[in-house]
């Protein structure tokens, strides 16, 4: 052991430390830590050409504490557990994300890079066609896969544009291409007259709803009617 007065310093296997306390040897660990309790784990740090290794020599988990509160830990059969009260959430930089690729697979990507959910708004094509009750309308996207939940009203007694096809926008995120999406809804007008069918993208990020039964037929906002509303959940691609 070598002690530098002048610099404070104390270096075990080595005369020159770089630091307050620097421990240098070419076997581990360099710095084991236990307690003379029975039982107790044997906490070590060691450093290699393979790496900084520091953790638990012992059959015991390996635990991270901040402000003297457990925030993780890695438990004995190697999870990463985050369980504990003081836990938290794991956070990312834009852009990172989950990589899979160590099983190997068919697809394309296996990063796991998004997450989001929200609310949006439905919007229709025709402006002036009054619509109401559009939220909740919700989505979540997963990658580049977003799944939406729409609902509205329309709340317009004109017969003017009884004839226009019922477009809506207001997505949360641009649609890829128009092959990629596909979805169902369902209108209601009390306990009859009610429609369904498919509903598509279309260009400009729209969607359109197409009739059950009723070839190539898209719905009308005069099928729909006044003070009636429409239902509707929708998968698509997005390159956002």
């Amino acid at each position: 052991m070598y002690v530098n007065a002048t610099n404070n310093r104390v270096g075990i296997g080595t005369s020159s430390p770089s630091s307050q306390l620097e421990v240098s040897g070419s076997a581990g660990p360099l710095l084991a830590v236990k307690s003379t309790a029975s039982g107790t784990p044997t906490a070590f740090v060691y450093s290699s050409t393979n790496g900084a290794d520091f953790g638990s020599l012992t059959n015991h988990p390996a635990r991270m504490y901040v402000n003297n509160v457990e925030r993780m830990r890695i438990d004995t059969s190697g999870n990463l557990d985050m369980t504990s009260a003081g836990s938290g959430n794991i956070k990312l930089k834009s852009g990172a994300g989950i990589d899979f690729s160590a099983t190997s697979g068919t697809g394309t990507s296996e990063l796991f890079d998004d997450y989001e959910e929200g609310t949006w708004t439905p919007t229709s094509s025709t402006t002036t066609i009054s619509m109401s009750g559009t939220n909740p309308s919700v989505y979540t996207k997963i990658g580049d896969t977003v799944s939406v939940i729409g609902f509205f009203n329309r709340n317009d007694a004109s017969t003017t544009y009884d004839g226009n096809v019922i477009e809506i926008g207001g997505l949360p995120f641009s649609v890829k291409n128009y092959e990629y999406g596909i979805g169902g809804f369902d209108s209601y007008h009390g306990s009859t007259n009610r429609k369904h069918g498919m509903c598509y993208p279309y260009e400009d990020n729209l969607i359109r709803f197409r009739l059950y039964n009723v070839v190539s037929t898209n719905m009308l906002w005069g099928d729909l009617g006044n003070t009636r509303g429409i239902k509707f959940s929708f998968i698509y691609k997005t390159s956002s």
